[in-house]
């Protein structure tokens, strides 16, 4: 994984199934080919993709170098769609939440995760991977985080109100 400025930009798509061994290399060759010539107007971005735990794709903009358009993150999300219809996985369902529980990746739909927090199904409070990050320096510091200290509490907090 490369360094980046601090403030390069971040976007993180969870995969809703676990990918193979052999996906995550095809899927992380065309996503580094594609940022290889990533433009916003016509200009190059630095930029890089990775796959982390078998369901994490992280794409990275330097902005230092040229800043991102709506235009090219619109064809990152495209890219991304290709790839989950070639893959037969969903990269886009921001309904899912990844959840780090006993050494172990749990993806729950974050309308059941209220549930099984009432129920004790996890033995202690699960960390989360935080893909509502947008730069580089959350990303390196914060990435997995207390689900009481993600965006995700908002939401669990009225749910489970009484």
């Amino acid at each position: 994984m490369n360094q980046y400025a601090p403030n390069a930009r971040v976007w993180v798509y969870l995969s809703d199934r676990q990918l193979s061994d052999q996906e995550v290399k095809e899927i992380e060759q065309e996503l580094k080919q594609f940022c290889r010539q990533w433009r916003a107007h016509g200009q190059l971005l630095r930029a890089d993709a990775f796959v982390l735990h078998h369901r994490l794709v992280v794409l990275v903009a330097d902005e230092s170098v040229n800043a991102v358009s709506g235009c090219s993150i619109d064809a990152s999300v495209r890219m991304l769609q290709q790839l989950g219809k070639r893959y037969g996985v969903d990269f886009l369902n921001r309904r899912l939440i990844a959840l780090y529980v006993g050494g172990e990746i749990v993806v729950e739909d974050y309308q059941r995760l209220p549930g099984r927090l009432m129920h004790h199904e996890f033995p202690e409070e699960p960390q989360v991977f935080n893909t509502w990050l947008t730069d580089w320096q959350t990303f390196t510091t914060r990435f997995l985080i207390p689900l009481s200290e993600s965006p995700w509490n908002r939401y669990l907090k009225q749910t489970l109100a009484p």
